[in-house]
């Protein structure tokens, strides 16, 4: 009896493992789709067919973000995340931390029109760095090209990696305004 336990919570446990692994496949599609819409458009940095949220991923991909879940922001929640009022023709995703101790908020915003550098200040005055329980974050800056808006609450050692690529991946040399709160707790 006791060996038919044994067995049976083994491959329980194999089954588990392997359910629950990660699949790359998703990340993968996301670096194809930004390339082949790179490559086809007539701007050599044409992204404006992908989606936020594969833009995002790529962002974050090879930086130190914490874990965290991206995610499509709509008319319903796009206040709660960037702290400005909803504008029609505006396209939003979210990163957020998966755990509620990393303070760590991405805010990615494809402007339509819009402008940007209004967007950008206006999210720096409103934006709360400290919306976390007990901690805050390190870095709190909104970055803004011609088209897209990126609001950035987050460590340090994550930032210049999404910098980076943010600017990589828009084509453009990021213009940065400092958040009006801090995220110190002190």
């Amino acid at each position: 009896m006791k060996k038919k336990l044994a067995l049976l919570l083994c491959t329980s446990l194999s089954l588990t493992l392997f359910a629950c692994r990660g699949n790359n496949s998703h990340a993968n599609s996301a670096t194809s789709n930004i390339a082949s819409a790179k490559n086809s458009g007539s701007s050599e940095n044409d992204i404006s067919s992908v989606k936020l949220a594969e833009l995002l991923e790529q962002m974050c991909r090879d930086t130190k973000v914490p874990a965290h879940e991206i995610f499509e922001l709509n008319k319903e929640n796009f206040e709660l995340y960037s702290f400005i009022k909803w504008t029609d023709g505006l396209e939003a995703a979210c990163s957020e931390g998966q755990i509620s101790t990393d303070a760590h908020s991405l805010v990615l915003i494809r402007a339509n029109g819009t402008d940007t550098k209004a967007m950008a200040e206006a999210i720096a005055a409103k934006a709360d760095p400290r919306k976390w329980i007990c901690v805050g974050a390190e870095i709190s800056k909104v970055l803004y090209t011609n088209n897209y808006v990126l609001m950035v609450m987050t460590y340090k050692d994550a930032y210049e990696g999404i910098k980076e690529n943010f600017e990589k991946i828009i084509g453009e040399e990021a213009k940065v305004v400092e958040m009006k709160n801090s995220g110190n707790l002190g």
